[in-house]
């Protein structure tokens, strides 16, 4: 298990260092100078249209999939309202540390959508540029869930 688990991460390392290497080469320079930022939340367009609808269907319904589903990603019910896109910097920099401490890495330059669920917890959804000819492609790509104070608490698909 654990050679299959190390030959993993050694792939993921390569094809990180690759795209990081690749991006600076394919990028326009605007896009680069973007790139080295802080982390940075995205605001409203239509993908985050899409992951609110998602949050707000998961944290208010009640049918026994969705109940299932708020138990196993320890979310509690809530009404739909309390679902809200965040866009404040303050915010974005915990929502970026929490993801390096979940995700086992640190990374200065996360581009996110932030969800404030209710006053207990947040959804953070992470951009991940997978080649920069491609553009932008998060199919399959979690939503992690913190607590209020930024403590891990799970993952799961939009």
């Amino acid at each position: 298990m654990y050679a299959n688990v190390n030959a993993r991460a050694r792939f993921w390392r390569r094809r990180s260092a690759s795209l990081l290497i690749a991006s600076c080469i394919a990028l326009p320079s605007r896009q680069v100078a973007i790139a080295e930022a802080a982390p940075t939340c995205r605001s409203s367009d239509s993908t985050s249209a899409h992951l609110e609808a998602v949050l707000k269907r998961i944290v208010s319904s009640t049918d026994a999939a969705s109940v299932s589903l708020r138990a196993a990603l320890q979310l509690p019910q809530m009404s739909q309202s309390d679902v809200s896109l965040v866009t404040q910097s303050q915010t974005c920099g915990k929502a970026a540390v929490g993801l390096d401490g979940a995700q086992g890495s640190a990374n200065p330059n996360r581009i996110m959508y932030v969800f404030k669920l209710g006053n207990t917890r947040y959804g953070v959804f992470e951009v991940v540029a997978r080649t920069p000819a491609a553009g932008i492609d998060n199919t399959g790509d979690p939503i992690w869930y913190f607590t209020s104070k930024w403590a891990f608490l799970s993952s799961g698909m939009p």
